[in-house]
């Protein structure tokens, strides 16, 4: 499913905060799959990024943006190619990968953002 509106307010306010020089302020860690139901390497990239989120679901936040539903959340995020993956720790800066990655590098990002706290 897509962010709830509430959800997306939090993402937007965590996200402002450090695109202004400040700190992401989120609760916890948060993984954001920003892509297109058109978008052949989205769909090839679904199956991986749910069986992380599984492995990862009571510890990380997993969120999956739509970019044509939520066109006004992708540009302020400044996202440029489809998928992105946007790893966000709870402490410290978020890190932005674009394009497909291989289900233990995304496993890798992901156990990253539980060292960084």
């Amino acid at each position: 499913g897509g962010l709830a509106a509430s959800e997306c307010r939090r993402v937007r306010r965590g996200l402002g905060a450090w695109a202004s020089g400040g700190k992401w302020r989120g609760t916890g860690a948060v993984v954001i799959d920003f892509y297109a139901t058109w978008c052949g390497p989205c769909r090839q990239m679904a199956p991986i990024y749910n069986k992380v989120a599984e492995l990862y679901f009571s510890k990380v936040d997993f969120y999956r943006v739509d970019v044509d539903e939520e066109g006004e959340l992708a540009n302020w995020m400044q996202i440029q190619s489809i998928p992105t993956f946007m790893f966000i720790p709870a402490k410290g800066m978020p890190t932005v990968s674009m394009g497909s990655m291989a289900e233990k590098e995304m496993e890798q990002q992901v156990a990253a953002l539980l060292h960084s706290e």
